[in-house]
């Protein structure tokens, strides 16, 4: 073949139509530093999905090739991002960039996220996966899913809790644990740091365990608080008839149409921990108990006048504390 033929745009058509492969006509492009011409041909020719879809395939084609290979994941991540964006919306492009930049997204993340779109209720599907990468997006949580294979159980886990029976398979006592995170991680699968997998996850959770054949499954959200994981709070499981995930703990339930792996609709539960309030709450309760108690002490040894004084002030310090406490929760 003829150099100018090499740099011409058309032979990387021709090796397409040879091989049926992009990955070899890739190869081509890299040699000649003719990237370029290589994602002009898939964008003119609408083969983006294509080429997005294949990315472990061309990953395992190019595992001893360094250099090519990580050009050509780059490839996947660069173009992924856009196409992404391109079907789902800006709004979803949005909450996937910062993902991206926090090392939450890869090219098999892409690869995933992209085999999700199904051509049909695009928008209702953007809506749903926005809202998980929300939850993604806070480096503060720990999110996982719990497959159900049920119909219905969504809203009876978030009014009840998620029952931890463990691997039931495996003969292990699970009543049993010597951390908590190990005992969750027996009934829930967390992965806030693969977003492509997690989606994925949920989309097809519908054909995990559905032994009685229903179209509509439930699959629980879950986002614990890292701190809360990390302090081992003694309420993040409770005990009553078994070993129970609090209620409060489960952000509410995706329902998947188990036929064709989309997701239906999303559910969040109202019990689910409101750590700002509850903040709030506790500090504002210590507060009206600190300023009765110096109220009273002051009865003792001051006049009226003396203790009105006192008490503004100690109202100006507790403001000043509640207000503080407010800002350094919503910049966790």
């Amino acid at each position: 073949m003829k150099k100018q033929e090499l740099k011409s745009p058309k032979y990387i058509e021709d090796i397409v139509a040879e091989t049926g492969q992009l990955v070899p006509a890739f190869r081509m492009a890299y040699k000649n530093g003719d990237i370029d011409s290589f994602l002009d041909f898939i964008n003119k020719n609408k083969l983006q999905e294509s080429f997005l879809e294949n990315a472990f395939d061309g990953f395992l084609e190019l595992y001893h090739f360094d250099e090519e290979k990580k050009c050509y994941m780059k490839l996947i991540e660069d173009e992924g991002l856009r196409y992404l964006s391109s079907v789902y919306g800006e709004r979803f492009g949005k909450k996937l960039e910062p993902l991206y930049k926090a090392g939450k997204i890869n090219a098999f993340d892409i690869c995933q996220l992209v085999e999700l779109n199904r051509k049909e209720n695009v928008a209702q599907q953007s809506d749903i996966m926005c809202q998980i990468l929300d939850l993604c997006n806070d480096d503060t949580l720990a999110i996982g899913i719990h497959r159900t294979g049920g119909k219905g159980v969504g809203e009876r886990i978030n009014e009840t809790g998620l029952m931890l029976t463990g691997h039931i398979s495996s003969g292990v006592d699970s009543s049993q644990y010597t951390d908590i995170y190990s005992k969750l991680e027996e009934n829930i699968t967390f992965s806030e740091n693969h977003v492509g997998m997690l989606m994925q996850m949920i989309a097809t959770g519908g054909n995990y365990k559905n032994y009685m054949g229903n179209q509509f499954v439930d699959i629980s959200i879950i986002a614990i608080p890292k701190k809360d994981l990390q302090e081992e709070k003694d309420d993040i499981i409770i005990k009553k008839d078994g070993l129970w995930l609090n209620p409060k703990y489960i952000k509410g339930y995706i329902t998947v149409d188990a036929n064709d792996n989309t997701m239906a609709k999303y559910v969040e539960n109202s019990r689910y921990i409101d750590a700002k309030h509850s903040i709030n709450k506790k500090d504002q309760s210590n507060s009206k108990k600190l300023l009765a108690e110096v109220i009273e002490e002051s009865k003792k040894q001051l006049g009226f006048s003396e203790i009105k004084k006192i008490v503004q002030k100690i109202k100006t310090k507790i403001q000043d504390k509640v207000k503080k406490i407010g800002e350094e929760f919503d910049g966790r």
